[in-house]
C-alpha cells in the first residue's frame, strides 16, 4: 500500500471533520512528494508526502469539470517531463 494512502488513512477523523465542515463545496487535494519518491517513476510512494486539503468554493458540474481537466493537464504534464526525463538519460 502505498504511503500516502496510508497517511490519510492515520488521518481519517481529521479529513472527515474537515470535509464535513466544507460540505457541498469542492475540495482540492494536493499531495507532494519527495524528489526521490519511487512515485515520480510510476512506482510505489515510499515517502512522506505533504498533502493539503483546499476549499476551492461550491460544488457545481462546472467546478467538479474544471478540476478533473486542471487535474488531467497537471498529469500529462508530468508524464511528459518523465518521458523527456527518460529520452535525455539514454542520449547521455
Amino acid at each position: 500500500m502505498s504511503n500516502w494512502i496510508k497517511k490519510i488513512a492515520a488521518q481519517n477523523a481529521q479529513i472527515e471533520a474537515y470535509l464535513d465542515k466544507h460540505k457541498g463545496r469542492s475540495i482540492r487535494v494536493d499531495i507532494y512528494h519527495d524528489d526521490w519518491c519511487r512515485h515520480k517513476r510510476g512506482k510505489t510512494c515510499n515517502c512522506n508526502p505533504d498533502i493539503t486539503f483546499t476549499d476551492c468554493g461550491p460544488s457545481t458540474p462546472e467546478s467538479c469539470k474544471e478540476a478533473a481537466d486542471m487535474m488531467d493537464a497537471i498529469e500529462k504534464d508530468e508524464r511528459e517531463r518523465r518521458l523527456s526525463e527518460n529520452n535525455n538519460r539514454r542520449n547521455a
